[in-house]
């Protein structure tokens, strides 16, 4: 099989900040060029296994994927120095790398075909890995233990629970391992339509479902080190992804007239790990993630969430697909599904970052402008871009929301011109140049200059805009196929990316929920993890929740011959029932 040999940092040296070619400059020197690796670094042979080099890196398996985005060229995170001959630069890479950057021989490779005896340096740690032989570790525990897997399309996130089937002991099991993990898959793209595509090849299915096992197999083995025997797991996912994971052919998911590549509600075996029960699934693009919220709101004997709303009310797993049911009673519900990009996790956008220390959560207005609120603390003018994490997801919310506060973004999500409110010209124009805002052009489109030489592009503002008519398109036409007002709703549930921190105040200011729900609005956390936690903990919760899934109705929206209109109409930071 044709090979490329990659250079890389060894496990123990500290990675790179993967937000700007700056960050790498320190590997441009000449001990990096040798022919023999320098200290901290090696060189590794990794088999040619996808159509680009980026996938052949990052699904390899030896890599752990940085968050791509699906091979657009847009984000740079896939970005490879060519210790080898360089190719001539695209112009996809001109418009996200420096000269500087492209004549020391960086290039995107996403957009480069891996060839045979090429030699690349990666800014980038190898995926650690359990060792063989490694000590046993602990001794078993007492009790029975099975793991609790939120199977995302972006991130992988996991909990040991009791399998005794009794009341929750909170203090005990809040102790319990728990943790979270970029899915493997990501090399081959951010969103799901990627993946499903990746699997359509000759052999595929099987690269990407065994990162995902493999992946799971190193979490349940370093639970037993502690201590703790998996027994069983639960795997709440879409249906793509859990139909890639158990590998079953996906290609029903790729064109009308969609259909569920596998049935949920069920114990599946996997090769390397303890028996799997996948949870109901609904409807092609409506699976066991959304079974799972809704068990965890509505059929937990221990309401680890709090009280179950009371009907009618909508529960939104927002993430790079969004999924929403609106739950009129314990025996009829509606749902709908789009894809919303991952905008949400942070990808796609030109500073975007997951909820590290050093990124940017929060925007503010003030005399001076705007002022940032960093997590852990700081600044991020403080040295500049090296010394933040970039801007989250709910930070590009809040800024936003400031900017159409302030003026300089319209409804439509255009910015402004300069001679708005004193404010907006403070922001927009060269008035802001002291404070590091004001409006420029940067890679040939439109951007604010933000505080810690960051910038907020007229793409970004695109993409949230997507995820915002993608979620108020889906949610309009629940309320007018069952006819309630959104008055009505008791509770709009967030869950997925923001279920843990959602900026209440920015998603009724941008118009992502209907006027006058603010204070109905709630972000209810993981309700994937803690469904597939309850369907661990308490089985006949199976199928009761099985019988709800069947009496779903679920709404075909993107078949619409009026949803290109209809999106268009939602494509405006204001409310559209």
């Amino acid at each position: 099989m044709p090979t490329i040999t990659v250079r890389h940092r060894t496990q123990g040296n500290t990675p790179f900040p993967p937000f700007s070619a700056r960050n790498f400059r320190d590997l441009s020197g000449g001990a990096v060029l040798g022919a023999a690796p320098p200290a901290g670094f090696a060189d590794t042979a990794l088999p040619v296994t996808g159509a680009t080099l980026a996938q052949s890196l990052y699904l390899s398996g030896f890599f752990a994927p940085p968050a791509l985005c699906s091979g657009l060229g847009r984000c740079g995170l896939c970005r490879v120095r060519f210790l080898s001959a360089p190719p001539l630069p695209l112009d996809a890479e001109r418009a996200v790398l420096s000269h500087h950057d492209l004549d020391a021989g960086w290039r995107l490779a996403c957009r480069r075909a891996p060839e045979e005896g090429a030699h690349v340096l990666v800014p980038a740690l190898p995926a650690r890995r359990a060792a063989a032989g490694a000590a046993t570790g602990a001794e078993p525990r007492a009790g029975r233990f099975g793991l609790a897997v939120d199977l995302g399309t972006t991130s992988i996130h996991w909990r040991v629970v009791t399998l005794d089937g009794r009341a929750d002991d909170r203090a005990d099991n809040a102790g319990l391992p728990h943790g979270i993990m970029t899915n493997p898959q990501m090399g081959a793209g951010s969103d799901v339509i990627s993946r499903i595509a990746y699997a359509a090849r000759e052999g595929g299915t099987e690269t990407l479902g065994g990162l995902v096992t493999a992946a799971l197999a190193a979490t349940v083995a370093a639970a037993s080190v502690e201590g703790y025997c998996v027994e069983e797991l639960c795997a709440a996912a879409n249906p793509a992804m859990t139909g890639i994971f158990l590998g079953c052919d996906t290609r029903s998911l790729a064109r009308a007239p969609y259909a569920l590549p596998c049935p949920g509600n069920r114990e599946a075996a996997v090769a390397g790990l303890p028996p799997v029960y996948i949870p109901p699934l609904i409807a092609p693009f409506v699976g066991g993630d959304v079974s799972a919220g809704y068990a965890a709101l509505v059929l937990d004997p221990d309401a680890a969430l709090g009280p179950a709303p009371e009907f009618p009310f909508l529960l939104a797993d927002l993430g790079t697909n969004g999924e929403c049911v609106l739950a009129l009673s314990p025996h009829e519900a509606l749902a709908a599904s789009l894809p919303m990009g991952p905008a949400l996790e942070g990808i796609n956008l030109a500073y975007g970052s997951e909820a590290v220390p050093g990124a940017v959560t929060e925007y503010a207005l003030t005399p001076r402008g705007l002022e940032p609120v960093v997590m852990g603390g700081g600044s991020p003018t403080e040295g500049g871009i090296t010394a933040t994490g970039g801007i989250t997801a709910t930070g590009y919310l809040s800024l936003l929301r400031a900017l159409r506060a302030s003026g300089i973004l319209s409804e439509d999500g255009l910015f402004a011109a300069k001679d708005g409110t004193p404010l907006a010209r403070k922001l927009g124009g060269d008035e802001g140049a002291g404070t590091g805002t004001g409006m420029e052009a940067r890679m040939g489109e439109r951007s604010i200059r933000l505080p810690g030489r960051m910038a907020l592009f007229a793409s970004d503002v695109e993409e949230i805009l997507k995820v915002k008519a993608s979620f108020t398109l889906a949610v309009s036409h629940l309320l007018r196929e069952a006819a309630i007002p959104a008055a009505r709703l008791t509770r709009v549930c967030l869950a997925g990316s923001l279920g843990m921190h959602a900026p209440i105040a920015a998603l009724t200011g941008l118009g992502f929920v209907p006027p006058g729900m603010g204070n109905k609005t709630v972000p209810v956390g993981n309700t994937s993890l803690a469904g597939a936690a309850l369907f661990l903990k308490y089985r006949p919760v199976r199928e009761t929740c099985a019988r709800w899934a069947e009496a779903v109705t679920t709404l075909d929206l993107a078949t619409d011959p009026a949803f290109g209109e209809a999106f268009a109409r939602h494509m405006v930071f204001a409310w559209r029932a």
